[in-house]
C-alpha cells in the first residue's frame, strides 16, 4: 500500500511538472499532445482489448484529429471480469477499474463486484452526487457502450 501511494505522488508530480513546463492551460496545451499519444487508448474492436495508443503525426499544419471514442458492447466488458482485468459500465460509459481495486476506500471488493457487468445501480446507490468518486470514475473511462 505504502508503494501505491509513493508511486501515485510520484506520478502526479511529474504530471505537474510536464504540465508546467509545457505551459500548462495558458498555451491551450494538453498532456496528451505533450506526450504524443492520444489518452484513451486504442482498443481492438473485435476483442475488446487494448492495444498500444496511436502516436501523433507531429504535423504542424495547425489542423489536428480528433480521436473517434471508443466504443465496447457489454459482451465486451463480461470478458473483464476478474482482478487482474476489470471492465465495468456506469451510465453507459466503459471503465477499467483494475488499477484503482486495490486503491478503492471501501475495499477491494467494492470494485470486484463490478467486474464484467453494468454497474451502474450500485455507483449511483453508493455515490450518486459525490463529485470526489465522480471524478475518479471519470479518470478511469476508457469508451463508451454501444448496444
Amino acid at each position: 500500500m505504502k508503494k501505491t501511494i509513493l508511486f501515485l505522488v510520484v506520478a502526479f508530480i511529474l504530471v505537474l511538472g510536464i504540465t508546467f513546463m509545457a505551459g500548462g492551460s495558458k498555451s491551450g496545451t494538453d498532456l496528451a499532445s505533450v506526450s504524443g499519444t492520444n489518452h484513451i487508448p486504442s482498443t481492438n474492436q473485435n476483442s475488446g482489448t487494448p492495444v498500444a495508443p496511436t502516436q501523433s503525426t507531429g504535423s504542424t499544419s495547425g489542423t489536428s484529429v480528433t480521436p473517434q471514442p471508443n466504443t465496447f458492447t457489454m459482451a465486451d466488458v463480461a470478458q473483464h471480469n476478474d482482478i487482474n482485468s476489470c471492465w465495468f459500465v456506469v451510465n453507459g460509459k466503459v471503465y477499467d477499474g483494475t488499477s484503482w481495486i486495490p486503491m478503492h476506500p471501501g475495499g477491494e471488493q467494492a470494485i470486484l463486484s463490478l467486474c464484467g457487468r453494468d454497474g451502474t445501480s450500485a455507483f449511483d446507490n453508493q455515490h450518486s452526487g459525490q463529485r470526489r468518486p465522480e471524478q475518479e470514475l471519470a479518470s478511469l473511462q476508457i469508451g463508451t457502450l454501444t448496444q
